[in-house]
């Protein structure tokens, strides 16, 4: 898996108040075995204070049912860790690893800022941090408003938020690829059409976990994509997206496409 792929899937997480990774997803990043990953963390050196505070063992269950173990890590535990994986790529992802874990904390100071009130409760902060991760979801993902606003309704009949949200937002009606290629008669296959679109870097293609821990593949327009249409939240996999197109800009995105073949 390359470094653009496992950047789009989801590399720190939110866990009891701070930012996160763990070693099954640094493996993934740095193609390499858990078990050496594994290996790495418990031949650093490092004190047993230090361990005790960035790293912490946890028993995870693969697609199989079997019990494995692995590591959570604060981003001093993964910095240590990352000092030993060398060369460009490792670099590279190293620097984007970093600036995930800095982008996330300085979200998480700003939803923690003290204010007045009922906003003291700490019985809120679950939901401070379930916004946090609708926010971070929607930018991830790209969403339109209609889509963020799915998320916000879905937050608030979750908890039980009696706030009213609009209805709707009203945006430009759009079609699937599938759709508007027949509608139009183009002499062009779904599969090629979102390979055009990947090679001319407007649609990529992103990753998700499953429900048995493996990696789940669907395809999100990127933001330059974005001209030629939305990602609506797929019904049957609300963290999956699904690329739609406006019918009005369609052939001028078919044109675009041909001249690059």
């Amino acid at each position: 898996m390359t470094i653009k792929e496992i950047l789009q899937n989801k590399l720190v997480q939110i866990e009891n108040g701070r930012p996160v990774t763990d070693s099954l997803t640094v493996a993934e990043a740095f193609g390499k075995q858990h078990k050496d990953v594994l290996r790495d963390i418990r031949c650093l050196g490092t004190s047993e204070d230090f361990n005790q505070r960035n790293f912490a063992p946890v028993d995870y269950k693969d697609a199989g049912g079997r019990t494995y173990q692995k590591y959570i890590m604060t981003q001093d535990g993964f910095t240590i860790l990352a000092m030993g994986y060398t060369g460009s790529e490792a670099m590279r992802f190293k620097e984007m690893y970093i600036n995930e874990f800095n982008r996330m904390r300085e979200e998480l100071k700003r939803i923690e800022q003290p204010r007045t009130g009922i906003y003291d409760d700490p019985a809120l902060l679950p939901i401070k941090t379930e916004l946090l991760v609708v926010e971070v979801t929607a930018n991830m993902l790209g969403l339109p408003n209609s889509g963020k606003l799915k998320l916000l309704q879905d937050l608030n009949e979750r908890n039980n938020i009696k706030v009213a949200l609009p209805a709707y937002v009203e945006e430009e009606a759009t079609e699937s690829a599938t759709t508007l290629l027949n509608r139009y008669a183009i002499n062009m296959t779904p599969v090629r059409f979102n390979k055009l679109m990947m090679d001319a870097g407007l649609l990529e293609e992103k990753f998700r976990e499953g429900s048995g821990g493996e990696l789940k593949k669907f395809k999100s327009l990127t933001e330059t994509g974005q001209r030629f249409g939305k990602n609506l939240i797929s019904p049957k996999q609300p963290r999956d997206t699904q690329p739609h197109y406006f019918e009005s800009k369609f052939l001028d995105l078919i044109e675009l496409l041909e001249n690059l073949l």
